[in-house]
């Protein structure tokens, strides 16, 4: 069976990922860095690599997807999901996450960072709090990455100060 066809078929449509697809979507476009700032562009890596920089869907079913990683879902059975995210090698990295520990986790927090070049996209997930950040741009490139760091930072710091 197909990559495309399994993602569909085994993860995407029991998760409820509605949106989930590949390529470009259809109505936004990514941008490249050119010396005089960003453009837009259509375009995105050839379909050989779908399983790693084609994948797209919406915020909303990003971060149902997240909660799948955490004791709060019932979908993952909760050894496939210790398996997904132990690390075998040394490095922390593990099942398309890297893992680590923070204090705002409770422990381990499994971090992902996708682009295609002309998108970015980041995500945090605490798998024992239950708690998932994410933020996304249409455009890459270094700049982008602190950015989205920087926001994902203050998107943990205000849920800390909401929980006190």
């Amino acid at each position: 069976m197909p990559f495309e066809a399994a993602l569909q078929l085994r993860i995407a449509r029991p998760c409820f990922l509605q949106t989930a697809g590949f390529g470009v979507p259809d109505k936004v476009h990514g941008h490249r860095p050119t010396p005089n700032g960003y453009v837009p562009t259509m375009a995105d890596n050839p379909s050989v690599m779908n399983s790693a920089g084609r994948i797209h869907l919406s915020m909303c079913d990003w971060m149902h997807s997240a909660r799948l990683h955490t004791s709060a879902s019932d979908f993952l059975h909760p050894e496939t999901r210790k398996q997904l995210h132990s690390s075998l090698l040394d490095g922390g990295y593990a099942g398309g996450w890297i893992i680590t520990k923070r204090s705002w986790a409770d422990g381990i927090a499994l971090t992902h960072a996708g682009s295609n070049t002309f998108w970015l996209a980041v995500m945090w997930v605490s798998p024992k709090t239950g708690s998932a950040f994410a933020a996304v741009a249409n455009g890459a490139g270094p700049d982008v990455s602190k950015g989205l760091d920087r926001v994902i930072g203050q998107m943990i710091m205000q849920a800390a100060e909401a929980a006190d």
